[in-house]
């Protein structure tokens, strides 16, 4: 039990140190890659799926993801990222077209959603009424 929680903290140093300023650094990735091939290997894939378990989720924090009723335009799309990046990190935008929101926007940044969609008013407002 007490070996895995360093594995754990390991793995999670590792995450750490493969990312600057919100982006994943390919070289030090490898470089830890190439260290875990040396440890047995039920330790290493251990620390492998933590590791990588970890880069997702770092991954998804900095990753601006926009739920629109309709795909938007380039300018749209840079004008939502203007206003999030000043709270945020962020170093991709996705686009994903969700016709049930009606009209709108929902944007997604790791943990932290933000609704600006028709059909979350309608949601707020049904839950207002009922309430």
């Amino acid at each position: 039990m007490k070996k895995k929680s360093k594995l754990k903290k390991l793995a999670a140093k590792y995450v750490n140190y493969s990312f600057k300023d919100g982006k994943g650094d390919e070289n030090k990735i490898m470089k830890i890659m190439g260290e875990l091939k040396s440890l047995p290997r039920s330790q290493a894939i251990y620390i492998i799926s933590k590791f990588l378990k970890g880069v997702r989720k770092r991954k998804d924090q900095t990753t601006l993801l926009i739920e629109s009723a309709v795909s938007l335009t380039e300018a749209q799309l840079e004008h939502i990222f203007k206003s999030f990046r000043k709270e945020f990190v962020v170093t991709e935008i996705k686009n994903i077209v969700n016709p049930s929101l009606l009209g709108g926007f929902r944007v997604r940044i790791g943990d932290i959603v933000q609704d600006y969609s028709l059909e979350g008013k309608i949601l707020k407002l049904r839950e207002a009424i009922t309430v």
